[in-house]
């Protein structure tokens, strides 16, 4: 087994994810089915390379946990940052002889991208298998490393929480689940972007209809999808380890309603909900754009749940100019919130939606990314409908 460049680093990396031996994840489990999904393939796996094994976090079709790392698809495909495919397992010298292409299931196609965390260190894959010989069309390789990243931005939040752990109050035995789910959710929500048009890829390229246009623009919304992802990791580990300055730039209000849209579009159609927005045609201002976003969308998301099984659905978004900044209001249809909840409503973990909906973060998460930058998220109690403020000085 030829090892890679600083291996010892490399196996230090895996172990600071604390990820090998862990149970099964959700957010992982939809990774591995969306990857199977993609490539028609009937199986998918997300696996860790560890000094002597390769352990396998998700899978899709496959009934093992583990295999050696000796001769494996996994050691070969972490050896580059490129996919590794191999069209026919079975005519290759190289896996001829492998359990897996000898034996059940037969593989004969593998494709596996590198999962490469931000240190830049390989630390494992995610892999589709196949049954037959074959190959992936572009849009399918772009869109399968798109989620490679995705799964190394997950793993990197998974760890950061499990390592500010200690911090959270004794006693309470089910936080350190509850949190990991929280900050998963910040990236599963721009993950459904994903998925979305992933699938309306897949169903042109089932009816052989991939125009190189709709192609384009869809692997290009994932792409982007996939890079705010990334950057709302850097962006939470900047707070919590103080890494890194928050980015501020110049952004129109125009262009954070766009990227609100594209985030919401689907849930606000299928709950048949009304989005009015007002803002000054050319208002643009200097701003954490990332973090203003991310309030924004937690805003929004928290709105569609309150008023989706009410008669009345709309959502109201309007920035204004005041004296010391911008000032972003963010209304819905609903009639405002208990006194209870009000004084609650930023403390961890606490939530008004059903058991495994929501756990408590979002709004925390925003009004902290706010602050840091001198700005505000507030609960408007004066009026009549449900009312947040967002402060920003300028």
């Amino acid at each position: 087994m030829e090892l890679l460049h600083d291996e010892p680093a490399r196996l230090e990396a895996v172990r600071s994810l604390e990820i090998l031996d862990s149970s099964q994840e959700a957010e992982f489990n939809d990774i591995a089915t969306m990857a199977s999904d993609l490539c028609g393939a009937p199986m998918s796996a997300i696996c860790i390379v560890d000094e002597a094994r390769v352990w396998v976090k998700a899978c899709q079709g496959l009934a093992v946990n583990q295999f050696p790392r000796e001769s494996s698809f996994c050691e070969l495909a972490i050896q580059s940052d490129h996919i590794l495919t191999v069209p026919d397992a079975a005519a290759d010298p190289r896996f001829q002889a492998h359990p897996m292409v000898r034996h059940a299931p037969l593989v004969r196609f593998y494709a596996g991208v590198p999962i490469k965390l931000s240190s830049g260190f390989r630390v494992g894959t995610l892999s589709v298998f196949d049954v037959v010989p074959r190959a992936l069309q572009d849009f399918q390789i772009r869109i399968l490393e798109t989620l490679a990243r995705q799964c190394a931005r997950l793993m990197e939040y998974r760890a950061m929480n499990l390592q500010r752990q200690p911090s959270l109050p004794a006693g309470n035995l089910s936080v350190l689940g509850e949190l990991t789910a929280g900050v998963a959710h910040e990236i599963t929500n721009p993950l459904e972007v994903i998925v979305a048009r992933a699938e309306k890829l897949v169903n042109l390229a089932r009816n052989n209809h991939c125009p190189p246009e709709v192609v384009e623009l869809n692997a290009l919304g994932i792409e982007r999808t996939g890079l705010r992802i990334g950057e709302i990791v850097r962006s939470v580990l900047a707070i919590a380890r103080d890494r890194e300055p928050i980015v501020q730039k110049v952004i129109s209000a125009n262009e954070l309603l766009q990227a609100l849209l594209e985030q919401c579009q689907t849930r606000l159609k299928e709950h048949d909900i009304q989005l009015k927005l007002s803002a000054p045609h050319s208002l643009a201002f200097r701003c954490p754009a990332l973090q203003v976003s991310q309030a924004l969308f937690n805003l929004v998301s928290n709105a569609i749940d309150a008023v989706a099984d009410l008669p009345e659905r709309w959502i109201a978004i309007e920035f204004s100019p005041t004296e010391k900044g911008i000032e972003i209001v963010v209304t819905d249809s609903g009639f405002g919130l208990p006194p209870k909840v009000q004084q609650n409503l930023m403390k961890p973990f606490f939530t008004t939606k059903a058991q495994g909906k929501g756990t408590g973060l979002g709004l925390l998460v925003s009004q902290k990314l706010l602050e840091a930058q001198g700005g505000k998220l507030t609960y408007d109690s004066s009026f009549p409908r449900t009312r947040f403020r967002i402060q920003l000085p300028i």
